[in-house]
């Protein structure tokens, strides 16, 4: 795995410091911390037909949702004002659909790779059922 300083991503090449190497780097990551839960990862899974709605990444059978959130800083598409209705249209009906979805940014995986990680992994833990309350981390504490 690339080298990381208090969560930070450090030493990549120019090349390796883009959305789409740290979209990636969380792929194998979160598919090698899920396979033991006998858990999948879907990418740009398609979850409504009819809108042709379709998550970035996608955890089954716990229906969790990751949305990476881009532009935030050069006013991209998920951040004014159709794109921003369409995201959270396409959100509340995943949401009545069963599915948790997680919207995680590039700054969030540049500089906080491994506690974003660790949430999206309890994350599927709650989703199972797991003691762990992300919340608190301690066994068996509730929200």
């Amino acid at each position: 795995m690339t080298p990381l300083r208090n969560g930070t991503l450090i030493g990549l090449p120019l090349t390796q410091s883009g959305t789409g190497f740290l979209r990636r780097m969380l792929y194998d990551a979160l598919a090698q911390q899920l396979e033991p839960r006998g858990c999948d990862l879907v990418e740009e899974l398609r979850f409504d037909r009819r809108r042709k709605w379709r998550f970035d990444l996608a955890i089954l059978p716990v229906k969790v949702a990751v949305e990476y959130q881009g532009g935030i800083w050069v006013r991209g598409k998920h951040v004014r004002g159709a794109g921003y209705l369409a995201d959270l249209e396409k959100c509340l009906h995943a949401v009545a659909a069963g599915w948790t979805v997680v919207g995680v940014s590039y700054e969030q995986l540049r500089d906080r790779f491994d506690a974003t990680l660790d949430l999206l992994v309890k994350a599927v833990e709650v989703k199972t059922g797991s003691k762990t309350n992300p919340a608190t981390d301690r066994p068996g504490e509730g929200p």
